[in-house]
């Protein structure tokens, strides 16, 4: 009688175990995409998450404002390009280029450029250049200090972007850019 019992206890312990272990095992598996790419969570853009977007989160705890965003593009996009994302421009680098972005097949291009400084703020300095293959061609020329957006036309084959920090101010730009068809 006594080993029937240990018997029931050990079935009924091991019942158990066997139970539990099931109930961590299955939500778990049944959670698809847990640790998938999120591109909400990717806050500097540049396809992997990483210390850099939570230093960008850090550095912005605990600020509040306005959450629109002031950007108007006309049109329909097609594409965007992240040709830019965190890119710091200090001291020892004081611009930056997209280089050649190809842009066949789209006839407008809207460029959006946001900044922000730790000291500051910085004048910085924006170029759009149209190329043709061979032949590169000043567009536009802008001075701002923490966003712009603007809209073009494309006349040529190739576009390029250059911002400039002529400050000795430390400062972090994103681009993006959106072609239009």
């Amino acid at each position: 009688m006594m080993t029937n019992r240990k018997d029931l206890v050990i079935a009924v312990l091991g019942t158990f175990c066997l139970t539990a272990t099931l109930f961590m095992i299955v939500p778990t598996r049944s959670q698809s995409g847990l640790n998938d790419y999120d591109t909400w969570t990717d806050v500097n853009g540049d396809g992997t998450i990483d210390m850099a977007d939570i230093s960008i989160s850090i550095d912005k705890f605990m600020t509040s404002g306005d959450t629109t965003r002031n950007v108007t593009i006309t049109g329909h996009a097609t594409k965007l390009i992240r040709p830019a994302y965190g890119v710091n421009l200090n001291l020892s680098s004081q611009s930056w280029s997209s280089g050649l972005i190809p842009v066949d097949g789209y006839s407008k291009v809207t460029i959006s450029i946001y900044s922000f400084w730790v000291v500051g703020p910085p004048m910085l300095n924006y170029f759009l250049y149209s190329s043709d293959g061979d032949t590169n061609f000043r567009t536009d020329s802008i001075s701002f200090d923490n966003a712009i957006v603007q809209t073009y036309d494309i006349p040529n084959q190739y576009i390029s972007i250059l911002v400039s920090n002529p400050s000795t101010n430390q400062v972090w730009i994103y681009v993006d850019v959106y072609l239009v068809a």
